[in-house]
């Protein structure tokens, strides 16, 4: 036995008209239309500002890190250089002789005219000995 579809009965084309509408109803839905356009690329023009000064910002943290190790070495370098034994040393390879007994003077910070007085007898003193 043959299976064949039922053939549908026959119905009339729907009837469609044109709705009508006034121009300016067109105009705002077509400036709708173009003001989401827009809306949309600015907002993404808009993004990809923000990710390029993500990227500097990023790249200037960078810096600035490398800058504070730089910077921190130096440091250590500088402090390692200027040591008391080191400069010694130095003195030594160069031929220099150090002073067995340094003498200090300290100058007190507000001196009364019997401390200045003090003070110009012992340069006196000091700098007539050979």
């Amino acid at each position: 036995m043959a299976t064949r579809p039922l053939s549908a009965p026959q119905q009339a084309p729907p009837q469609l008209r044109v709705i009508g509408g006034s121009v300016a109803g067109r105009r705002l839905s077509v400036g709708a239309v173009l003001m989401l356009v827009l809306t949309v690329f600015c907002v993404a023009a808009m993004q990809a500002y923000a990710a390029q000064v993500g990227f500097r910002v990023a790249s200037v943290e960078r810096q600035v890190r490398q800058r504070q190790e730089e910077t921190t070495l130096l440091q250590a370098r500088d402090a390692q250089l200027s040591s008391p034994e080191r400069l010694a040393d130095a003195a030594a390879k160069f031929g220099l002789v150090t002073d067995p007994s340094p003498t200090f003077l300290r100058a007190p910070a507000q001196g009364s005219p019997d401390e200045i007085q003090t003070l110009d007898a012992l340069h006196k003193l000091l700098s007539a000995a050979p």
